[in-house]
């Protein structure tokens, strides 16, 4: 006995058996003479997708595809990166503790050297380059820090260039021993034994690339992929306070022309003097201890510029002053 399926539609080649059409062919029925169930069940078939029909569903499938996987794709990527910078955090904060549990944080370094020269006995470090040669241990000469600008890592020199508030001192890059780039500020800060983790990990603030050279070498901008990471503070550039809708930062001691040069670097510019005022007078952004003073953009004859104190007052500098004049920086 032939028995065809298709499309719940089952037949029977004997006339004395039932025909089962659960089609729009009709209900179970007897065949009548000369009918066949062959044939019927052969009309069922034009119950199948045509060929148009199944184009056009492997058309959408490719669309849902094409909007989906790259999402799925970015947050692999990042949570690839996750674990990366919990690695690398996880490694320069243990070498750090040991510092804390031999009371070499007690302490207080001159410098981000001074600092890095007592590190490395914890820590393996297979390369280092002194503030001259920062990109000799870092994968890329130009990064985009989160303010989605592309600035040049050269242009980087001490802690407060990489946001760190607390660290004047210049900044020190390293390669550790898994082939992972960072560049540190060290914070001086006397660390007692009996100190909380929290505090004894004060004293570093460090930025990394989780992905070397493949890039995008790249800080957090949205939702993408991104590999510059940052321990606690430490970052290319952030928004810290916003004039007016615009991204205000602060940056180490300078004279005017390298503060200048240094805001340029982040396609941000140094401010007017009534600009300067007004941050002053509303924001707490320029209360960093050991500045007193911020460039602006007015010049006075004989090579002066006005700079703004923290109190608020005006000052006229010389261009080449270097003493306690910090860099104020506004987006353009």
């Amino acid at each position: 006995m032939e028995k065809f399926l298709l499309n719940k539609l089952v037949c029977h080649s004997k006339h004395s058996e039932p025909c089962n059409l659960n089609t729009t062919l009709g209900p179970q029925r007897h065949l009548s003479e000369g009918e066949s169930c062959h044939t019927e069940c052969w009309k069922g078939k034009n119950a199948a997708f045509t060929l148009a029909e199944a184009i056009i569903v492997i058309a959408i499938i490719g669309v849902v595809a094409v909007i989906t996987l790259p999402t799925l794709i970015s947050d692999f990527s990042n949570k690839i990166y996750d674990a990366r910078e919990k690695n690398i955090s996880n490694k320069v904060s243990q070498a750090v503790l040991t510092m804390k549990a031999m009371s070499d944080l007690g302490t207080i370094y001159e410098s981000t050297d001074d600092f890095v020269d007592e590190l490395e006995k914890h820590l393996k470090i297979i390369k280092r380059c002194d503030v001259s040669h920062l990109t000799e241990c870092w994968p890329s000469t130009k990064v985009i820090n989160a303010l989605n600008k592309t600035v040049n890592v050269s242009t980087y020199k001490v802690g407060t260039h990489l946001q760190v508030s607390t660290s004047t001192s210049n900044l020190v890059g390293l390669v550790l021993g898994d082939g992972a780039p960072i560049i540190l500020a060290y914070t001086p800060r006397a660390i007692d034994v009996t100190d909380d983790i929290n505090k004894a990990l004060s004293v570093v603030d460090f930025v990394m690339d989780v992905n070397g050279a493949a890039g995008p070498n790249s800080e957090k901008t949205g939702d993408d992929v991104y590999d510059i990471r940052s321990f606690r503070n430490a970052s290319f550039g952030k928004c810290t306070e916003k004039y007016n809708g615009k991204c205000v930062m602060v940056a180490g001691t300078a004279d005017q022309t390298s503060a200048s040069n240094f805001c340029n670097s982040l396609n941000m510019d140094v401010p007017s003097l009534e600009t300067a005022l007004s941050i002053c007078e509303n924001t707490e952004l320029m209360q960093i201890s050991g500045i007193d003073a911020y460039w602006t953009s007015n010049s006075y004859v004989g090579g002066y510029f006005a700079a703004v104190t923290k109190t608020c007052d005006i000052q006229q500098k010389l261009r080449k002053n270097l003493y306690n004049i910090g860099m104020l920086c506004i987006e353009k």
